[in-house]
């Protein structure tokens, strides 16, 4: 048996695990709560890592099981690589079937915009503290605010001089955008 043989296997699972990457990580995203969405990212992340334990695990458990027969022996000419590489497949094809038993009974979450959705206060909060940078702000609002907080400063600047000048209290200076409506003093 040659060992190019070795690459069907291992490109069909670099694609598979390429495609579910997407999946999994789209699903995080539409259908887990937001406050619980890096923790089921963290948790796919975990079960990749206990993957890789027992496929360790599942080497050294064949060798136990056959001395004499060594399915991955040092040389790839004396080893039963095609017997490993069934075993991993009957072992994927019973995960599958656990997941289609797992998932035949799930209802996917209609995906809502957060301004149609009066009951979610959770996404509409968040929607509301960041809807301020969903867009780059257009010139004129960027001037207007370049505007207001020179005259904040200049105000500040003028209101600490005066309490620390006279020891006056320094409330009569008008704040900043009260002068004016743009923030013009």
């Amino acid at each position: 048996m040659s060992l190019w043989w070795q690459f069907i296997p291992y490109f069909l699972l670099g694609a598979a695990e390429t495609f579910t990457n997407v999946g999994i990580l789209e699903m995080f995203f539409t259908q887990v709560s937001e406050g619980m969405r890096a923790l089921g990212a963290s948790f796919y992340l975990l079960t990749i890592a206990i993957g890789t334990y027992l496929a360790s695990a599942l080497n050294i458990i064949v060798a136990a099981a056959f001395p004499n027969d060594l399915w991955v022996a040092d040389n790839p000419i004396f080893g039963h690589y095609d017997y490993y590489f069934f075993l991993n497949a009957v072992i994927m094809l019973l995960g599958y079937i656990a997941f289609l038993l797992v998932t035949r009974n799930y209802e996917e979450k209609p995906v809502i915009n957060a301004d149609r959705d009066p009951l979610n206060t959770e996404t509409r909060t968040h929607s509301n503290l960041s809807s301020a940078s969903r867009a780059w702000p257009s010139a004129a609002s960027r001037t207007g605010r370049a505007i207001e907080l020179r005259a904040r400063s200049i105000e500040s600047v003028a209101r600490i001089s005066l309490a620390s000048a006279g020891g006056k209290d320094a409330s009569h200076v008008p704040e900043a955008g009260l002068v004016s409506g743009r923030g013009e003093a």
